[in-house]
């Protein structure tokens, strides 16, 4: 495994040991507030704000690096850099909150020169972490209660171009920063009357693991902020995933030079799969006007 996955097995399991502590506890709704009025699910709470602190600590010491995090906006260092680390330090807040089944993540992907080089999902609450880095492969791991972490590699055995029906798959659909109205009307109504069964687990990290795990076979997710997609776009594509990024509503396809330019205002449409023939059909019923 490399030196930087290392760093991000570091900062992502030293931040989960702070919010698991917090989601076990009785009080972790005392500080909780909301971003956006006209949005119930933009919780920020002390949690949010100490795993981020939790892992900026860690790479900053260690990585020349600037940040685009969910709480703390863009933050630059002085001299030059290589390095852009893009965080959501709490993806799934309201499911924190509510102590909703532990379905709740951290992201953590990583920007060299412009692209996007590495990236890692934890899972606190289930103790599992993804890992991948360009070139280098994904790793999965547990951590296991020695604080240790036995990694395999996950292999490209699920990836097949063989037919799937989308009467038969199971897709994570969620509806983002986009307003409710969106799963109502097409496209997105036309595709959950197409598969065979949505998921919503209001966690962008929740599904873009369970997808890379072959637990669900697919992930359609509108409106989306960089933070909850680096890491796991790194992941899935490392895997030879089929992944699409667009803006407005699968309209406009961007390619990872726009994607690495975004701030923290951008939003973006994303859809995924083991199986470039569901894919394909996905895509299709999306881009039906």
């Amino acid at each position: 495994m490399t030196k930087l996955l290392r760093l991000l097995t570091e900062a992502c399991t030293t931040a989960g040991d702070v919010v698991l502590g917090d989601y076990r506890s009785s009080h972790n709704e005392v500080s909780i507030h909301v971003k956006d009025p006209t949005d119930p699910r933009t919780l920020v709470n002390a949690a949010d704000l100490a795993s981020e602190q939790a892992i900026v600590s860690v790479l900053q010491r260690r990585l020349s690096c600037t940040f685009l995090s969910e709480e703390l906006g863009e933050t630059f260092v002085n001299g030059p850099s290589q390095y852009r680390v893009i965080v959501d330090p709490l993806d799934g807040s309201k499911n924190f909150a509510q102590h909703s089944l532990g379905l709740f993540g951290i992201s953590v992907g990583v920007e060299k020169a412009g692209h996007l080089l590495a990236g890692a999902i934890y899972l606190p609450y289930f103790q599992e972490l993804l890992l991948a880095e360009r070139g280098s492969g994904v790793y999965f791991g547990i951590l296991e209660s020695s604080r240790n972490i036995q990694f395999h590699s996950l292999d490209l055995a699920m990836v097949t171009s063989s037919e799937f029906p989308l009467n038969r798959a199971r897709i994570s659909i969620a509806r983002g920063t986009a307003p409710p109205s969106i799963l109502s009307r097409p496209p997105i109504a036309t595709l959950l009357g197409s598969c065979n069964e949505s998921i919503n687990y209001a966690s962008c990290s929740v599904g873009l693991a369970s997808v890379a795990l072959n637990r669900i076979d697919a992930l359609v997710l509108p409106s989306q902020k960089y933070w909850d997609i680096a890491a796991g776009v790194v992941i899935l594509q490392e895997l030879a995933f089929s992944v699409g990024i667009w803006r407005n509503e699968w309209r406009d396809e961007i390619d990872e030079a726009d994607l690495a330019c975004a701030g923290a205002s951008d939003c973006f449409d994303i859809v995924a799969a083991g199986n470039s023939d569901l894919f394909n059909q996905i895509v299709s019923v999306l881009q039906m006007r």
